[in-house]
C-alpha cells in the first residue's frame, strides 16, 4: 500500500471511530473518551520516560492519570460520590503524593522523572479530557453536534493552516521548533475555523452566531499552540512520531495535541461567556 493511501484508509477509519462515538450516545462518548486517553498517556509515557524494569508499573500509573480525572466527572455526575471542591483539591493532592510513596519502593535512577511523567500525563491527557467529559454531562440533553464541533474546529484549524501554509506560506512561525509551520498558515487557519464557525451556526443551534464564532477562534488558536508544544516536546526527545497506532499518520497525541490543548479554553469560552 503507498504512503498516500495507507493515510487516507487510516484516516477514514480514525474518523468513523470518532463519529460513531460522538453520535452513539453519551455512553459512546465517554468510551471514546477513555480510548483517547489511555492511548495518548501511554504515547506520553513513552516519550517522556526510558523503558527500565519497572516500565510496566509505569505504564499502569499513566494509564491512571490520564482516565482518574474522566472516572471522577462520571461519578460525580450520577451522585455515586459527592465531594466539596475542597475535598476534590485534596483528593486530587493525594492522587499525586501517592506517586512519591510509590517511587521509595521502585529502584529507579531517575525516581523524579518517573513522578514528573505521570503528573504531566494527569495535566496535559487526563485534566483536559476530563472537563470535555464535564461539557458533555452539562449539556441539558448529549448534544452531539456540539461534541462534534469542538473536534470539527480543531481539524478544519489544521487543515487550513496546511493548505494556506503551502500556498502563501513565507514567513516563519516557529522556526527552531517546527520550520514547516508559517505565519501565514496560522492565520489561514484561524480565517477557515472562523468561517466553518460561522456556517455550524446554521447546523445547530446550541449557541449564537456569534458565541459559535469566539469558540472556533478560541480553538484555532489554541490548538495551533498546542500542536507546537507537542513539536517542542517531540524535537526535545529527538523522535518524529508520538506513536505508531495510526499509520501514515503517527500516534495519538499527533493527532490529538491541538485537541487536548484547546480544552481548558473552550470550557472558559463556553462557561464565561454571557
Amino acid at each position: 500500500m503507498s504512503g498516500l493511501m495507507q493515510r487516507i484508509s487510516t484516516a477514514i477509519v480514525f474518523v468513523i471511530i470518532v463519529l460513531v462515538g460522538i453520535f452513539g450516545g453519551l455512553k459512546a462518548f465517554l468510551a471514546l473518551s477513555f480510548l483517547i486517553a489511555v492511548f495518548c498517556g501511554v504515547e506520553l509515557l513513552g516519550i517522556l520516560h526510558p523503558r527500565d524494569q519497572a516500565f510496566s508499573l509505569r505504564r499502569f500509573l499513566g494509564i491512571v492519570m490520564s482516565i482518574s480525572p474522566i472516572i471522577y466527572i462520571v461519578l460525580t455526575q450520577n451522585d455515586i460520590i459527592t465531594l466539596s471542591p475542597g475535598e476534590s483539591i485534596a483528593f486530587l493532592t493525594l492522587t499525586c503524593f501517592i506517586l512519591f510513596v510509590i517511587e521509595l519502593f521502585v529502584h529507579s535512577d531517575e525516581p523524579f522523572t518517573s513522578i514528573g511523567a505521570s503528573i504531566l500525563i494527569l495535566i496535559y491527557v487526563g485534566l483536559p479530557l476530563s472537563l470535555l467529559a464535564h461539557m458533555a454531562y452539562n449539556l441539558e440533553v448529549y448534544d452531539p453536534l456540539f461534541i462534534l464541533s469542538l473536534f470539527l474546529f480543531t481539524w478544519v484549524t489544521d487543515s487550513g493552516a496546511f493548505f494556506i501554509g503551502s500556498w502563501f506560506g513565507k514567513h516563519k512561525l516557529f522556526e527552531r521548533i517546527s520550520p514547516k509551520k508559517t505565519i501565514e498558515g496560522f492565520i489561514g487557519g484561524f480565517v477557515v475555523a472562523i468561517i466553518v464557525g460561522y456556517l455550524y451556526s446554521y447546523i445547530s443551534e446550541s449557541l449564537t452566531p456569534f458565541h459559535w464564532m469566539t469558540l472556533a477562534g478560541t480553538i484555532a488558536i489554541t490548538a495551533s499552540i498546542g500542536d507546537l508544544i507537542e513539536s517542542m516536546l517531540k524535537r526535545s526527545h529527538n523522535i518524529k512520531d508520538s506513536g505508531a497506532w495510526l499509520p501514515g499518520h503517527g500516534g495519538f497525541l499527533d493527532r490529538f495535541d491541538g485537541f487536548l490543548f484547546s480544552l481548558p479554553f473552550a470550557y472558559a469560552v463556553i462557561h464565561l461567556l454571557p
